[in-house]
């Protein structure tokens, strides 16, 4: 599969293709797509038409018979940006006129449903201002609203060849990276320069929205390293990318670094979270649920003698153009099904607060789920000189 603007125009025509149908299953007239200018709030827009939202509030309208989607953003640039993205014609941008955004797709709305009838919308839920929706259901009283999120969620969770492509791509560059952090990660260098130099690669390869953190002190939880703050001979260094993809696709992966030897307490929680990895993408088969999964980790980290205190994320979620395309959270019975792309990182927390966020995307196949990234290990001992 070739990565190109004339393969991803097709595969946005595809995935066009299968929310109509879903749609005319539904009975509906049109969908209401929903976003705002945020890391975890464009996925929609990103998924359905191909456009990008770099601040404030966008809607996309599709029809139910026209594969040209309308997108509607207040300001004059951002309309551009997403026309040089987004294969489709009708974007608008409403600044300077007198018609709110709001207003403008309440108006196509009306015209595509004469004010009657049922639409769908995704994304309305955390992504609509209130008073957007408030003029909204004023102004369309007569329509009947199905939120589809959660049925469309279930189609964009199963990947295509090119969506495969893509991450497996994003998984090359992440590499790429880390072999820069790599080269330039010594003790006394400044953390926030060395994962600038890495943040530079990223942006020079069209990745867009992303953040590359640090923990430092063996917990979990992960962030941007201060202004002053310099690598230590005797640091213990959990580098994590939060990326997403020219085309659109997140990316979490995380390689754990030390200028020495491991100490013997810390190199066991890291044994028992690299087996974790490992096994939990070897069950990460079609059928295999989240809560088999989230047991598997607890119990290989008692294994290695640790003591298990809760989880300090999910285990493991689905990823793609939101960092989880999946529901608002896991249940244990959340099943597994084959070209779904996992982001896995076993959260078992253990006394102390301690555990490294190590983390990988996996494509799930009939064997098992196989890592997208060529990273050889999670773990890598650097010169100290």
């Amino acid at each position: 599969m070739t990565l190109s603007q004339e393969t991803f125009t097709r595969e946005l025509e595809r995935r066009m293709a299968a929310v109509q149908r879903a749609m005319k299953e539904r009975n509906l007239k049109a969908l209401l797509v929903a976003c705002l200018g945020s890391s975890a709030q464009t996925g929609w827009l990103r998924y359905l038409t191909g456009g990008e939202l770099w601040s404030g509030s966008g809607y996309a309208v599709i029809e139910a018979d026209n594969p040209q989607p309308q997108i509607f953003v207040a300001p004059h640039d951002m309309a551009a940006w997403i026309r040089t993205l987004a294969p489709t014609s009708r974007v608008e941008a409403t600044t300077g006129s007198s018609p709110t955004t709001i207003d403008r797709v309440i108006e196509a709305l009306k015209k595509i449903t004469g004010g009657a009838g049922r639409i769908g919308t995704v994304g309305v839920g955390r992504s609509m201002f209130a008073g957007d929706y408030a003029t909204f259901r004023a102004a369309l009283p007569g329509l009947e609203v199905a939120d589809l999120e959660a049925d469309l969620n279930r189609v964009r969770q199963i990947k295509s060849p090119f969506e495969i492509e893509a991450m497996r791509d994003m998984g090359r560059m992440l590499v790429e990276g880390f072999s820069i952090f790599e080269q330039h990660a010594r003790p006394g260098a400044l953390a926030l320069e060395v994962s600038g130099r890495v943040e530079g690669y990223l942006r020079g390869q069209g990745c867009v929205w992303g953040r590359a953190k640090y923990s430092l002190d063996e917990r979990p939880y992960t962030w941007t390293a201060a202004v002053d703050r310099r690598f230590k001979e005797d640091d213990i260094v959990l580098f994590q990318y939060v990326y997403s993809s020219p085309y659109g696709y997140w990316y979490e992966i995380a390689r754990l670094y030390s200028f020495k030897a491991l100490p013997p307490a810390t190199a066991r929680r890291y044994q028992a979270m690299d087996v974790a990895l490992r096994e939990t993408a070897r069950m990460s088969k079609p059928g295999c649920t989240y809560g088999e999964i989230a047991s598997a980790s607890d119990r290989i980290f008692r294994e290695h003698g640790l003591t298990v205190v809760g989880k300090h994320t999910e285990d493991v979620h689905s990823i793609g153009t939101d960092i989880s395309d999946g529901p608002p959270w896991y249940t244990d019975d959340w099943e597994i099904k084959e070209n779904m792309i996992l982001a896995l990182h076993p959260a078992s927390l253990v006394e102390g607060d301690l555990a490294f966020f190590l983390c990988e995307n996996y494509v799930v196949e009939r064997g098992g789920a196989t890592p997208l990234s060529p990273l050889a290990s999670f773990y890598l001992q650097l010169p100290n000189k």
